[in-house]
């Protein structure tokens, strides 16, 4: 009997294991799709002649919109339907238009692919969310969503890897670009979308052979006491922490985001860097400095949770927003380029903290039956919040209150300072709700004596 539970324990582990990689994999890619359009805006814009603004939108409302619109559908088709075929077909839709992403030239054409980019990629959100509920213990899921969101930065090094190889390859070809027979010369900058589409390819065969859907679970009996569970009765008794989870730390997260889709562009308008070599310096700085903060946060996390701070993710999160705003406007305020790299990179370290905090805090406070459907929820708040509104800033601000050169510096800090404030402001009243939901569900109800 006990060799048969180990048996089914190493099973399920090892099943767990699995999963989590596809949906490292696969949000290290989508993430690479998303941030390489920041890579390539200074050719792009000197190209087809795009304002700092319309810049903004591509990076962010058109993909974003879409992202978060679609998200509540798509958390709905997670609970109802077979997770390993969404996964598949998200991940083959958004590689699809990445690749036609470097062919189209409008403004419209662009704002109609990344919208759909957006679309394919706002499933995974409540894919990781469900798949690791149902597949990891919840002690183990702060680790766990730290290491996958880690994903984030790697695949934002990846992104700086492929931008600048591309570009550094094609730059120098004898035609001047890519040359593809029957269509003639595509431009090393476009060539870096179809670079960037042809993983998701790959990935998208292999989930198709090897992921096993795992079998779905309400959780623990303890965890899911009768009534509390339900939810509208969930969403009716603490809606202060959904704001707060959802609003809030979306808030938190939108400097480093918005730092991760104009830092190639502050960098040569500041300091007169090249694309290629903004590209292979962040990569190689911030964006390694960003991974090892998502691997961190987990156990961080965890370690605050040992002194009893129920509510440790909101408080890491919270906080991580703050030392990021404040290193990332000291430095994008340095009067030299080595020093500005140095002061971002230790932002950089805080830079995903709060995306982090919110699956921790997911995993501890949502009601297991409808994991997908809040998770849609959440990534509907991260689209129009930190995927629309920060890029958005950086070229409003830059267009109309900072047109020099280097007026991006201010932008930057700006939006740095202005979101960390809204969040911290939305996140820590509800410190002392966070409490009683986990008394809520896991302090056993008293058993009558009569």
């Amino acid at each position: 009997m006990l060799e048969r539970h180990q048996s089914a324990d190493i099973e399920a582990y090892t099943k767990g294991r699995g999963i989590v990689i596809f949906l490292y994999l696969a949000y290290m890619l989508s993430f690479a799709d998303r941030v390489i359009f920041g890579i390539v805006m200074k050719p792009a814009k000197a190209a087809l002649g795009f304002t700092d603004s319309q810049l903004g939108l591509l990076a962010g409302a058109a993909f974003a919109l879409s992202y978060a619109i679609f998200c509540p559908i798509g958390g709905l088709m997670v609970d109802k339907f077979n997770r390993k075929a969404i996964m598949v077909a998200a991940i083959t839709f958004w590689s699809v238009m990445t690749f036609v992403t470097g062919l189209v030239s409008s403004f419209l054409a662009f704002a109609v692919v990344r919208a759909c980019i957006g679309i394919g990629e706002s499933l995974l959100g409540p894919l990781a969310v469900s798949l690791v509920g149902d597949s990891v213990r919840r002690e183990e899921r702060a680790r766990v969503f730290g290491f996958y969101l880690s994903a984030g930065a790697v695949g934002t090094i990846l992104a700086f890897v492929i931008g600048a190889g591309v570009i550094h390859l094609f730059s120098r070809s004898p035609h001047g670009g890519l040359f593809v027979y029957g269509i003639g010369v595509i431009a090393p900058w476009r060539a870096v979308f179809l670079a960037a589409a042809l993983p998701g390819f790959v990935l998208a065969f292999a989930v198709f052979l090897r992921l096993r859907e795992p079998p779905r679970t309400l959780g623990h009996p303890a965890s899911a006491p009768a009534g509390h569970d339900d939810t509208m009765v969930f969403l009716k008794r603490h809606w202060t922490l959904l704001v707060s989870m959802f609003i809030g730390l979306a808030a938190c997260q939108l400097g480093s985001f918005t730092w991760a889709t104009w830092g190639v562009v502050f960098f040569g308008r500041v300091h007169g860097w090249s694309l290629s070599q903004s590209a292979t310096v962040l990569g190689a700085t911030t964006a390694i400095s960003a991974l090892f903060g998502c691997l961190a946060c987990g156990r961080i996390i965890e370690a605050v949770r040992r002194r009893n701070v129920v509510s440790a993710p909101f408080w890491v999160g919270m906080i991580s927003s703050i030392v990021f705003a404040i290193l990332g406007s000291i430095g994008v305020m340095m009067p030299n380029a080595s020093a500005a790299v140095a002061v971002l990179t230790m932002a950089s370290f805080c830079g995903y903290m709060p995306a982090v905090s919110i699956f921790a805090a997911m995993g501890d406070l949502l009601p297991a039956a409808a994991r997908g459907r809040f998770a849609g929820l959440q990534t509907l708040a991260i689209g129009v919040i930190t995927n629309t509104l920060g890029p958005y800033m950086v070229g409003m601000l830059s267009d109309r209150a900072f047109p020099s050169v280097t007026g991006i510096r201010y932008s930057l800090l700006t939006t740095f300072l202005s979101t960390a404030a809204v969040g911290t402001l939305l996140v820590l009243p509800s410190m002392a709700a966070y409490r009683r939901r986990m008394q809520e569900k896991f302090v056993p109800a008293p058993v009558s004596t009569l």
